[in-house]
């Protein structure tokens, strides 16, 4: 496992089979652009890493929603998972397609690491991977990650790699929030 810091650091151990972005809440008009500043740091990642690399660079949007909000819902009335906005966000910033994968089934990180894992992963053979998140949430994606992708069965074992994305200029107080939640659910 290792944990980088910039997109430098993981450019240099590129190119990955899949880069996966866990979701970060909902967007919150009928644009994916609307997506909390958290998420759109760490699908702005992806999609630099992605180019570096198109046509071998697969990007998994993880997540359906959170239990703590509802999603986003529609005009026509239908909520719009976390997953599918991220997936329209990395279209719109030009990302292939073809390239473009969606986990729409969990609502939070151990069920982001399982569903990557069963629907996406291991059936289309990725080994390779680079999991994007925020800097306040990387300590326990990483524990889930690495817990989740070294159960059994293995035909091939992953190699699992982390960018961290910064929470600079965030609300510090949400962030410090948000820190102190995802250190209390480590325990």
């Amino acid at each position: 496992m290792s944990v980088f810091s910039n997109i430098d650091q993981a450019l240099e151990q590129g190119p990955f089979d899949c880069i996966l972005v866990p979701g970060g809440g909902s967007q919150r008009g009928s644009e994916p652009t609307t997506l909390p500043e958290w998420t759109i740091r760490r699908l702005d990642a992806a999609v630099t890493i992605w180019r570096q690399h198109p046509d071998s660079q697969n990007v998994l949007a993880l997540s359906a929603g959170t239990t703590h909000r509802p999603n986003y819902v529609d005009d026509m009335g239908f909520p719009v998972f976390e997953a599918t906005s991220a997936s329209w966000y990395l279209l719109l910033k030009g990302v292939q397609r073809t390239r473009v994968f969606r986990e729409c089934t969990s609502y939070d990180t151990i069920g982001n690491a399982y569903f990557a894992r069963v629907q996406h992963t291991d059936p289309a053979g990725w080994r390779k991977l680079l999991i994007i998140t925020s800097a306040f949430h990387i300590p326990r994606t990483a524990a889930i990650f690495d817990w989740i992708f070294a159960l059994p069965p293995l035909s091939q074992p992953y190699q699992l790699h982390y960018l961290s994305v910064s929470d600079d200029g965030l609300d510090s107080e949400l962030i410090s929030a948000r820190a102190a939640r995802e250190r209390d659910s480590l325990r």
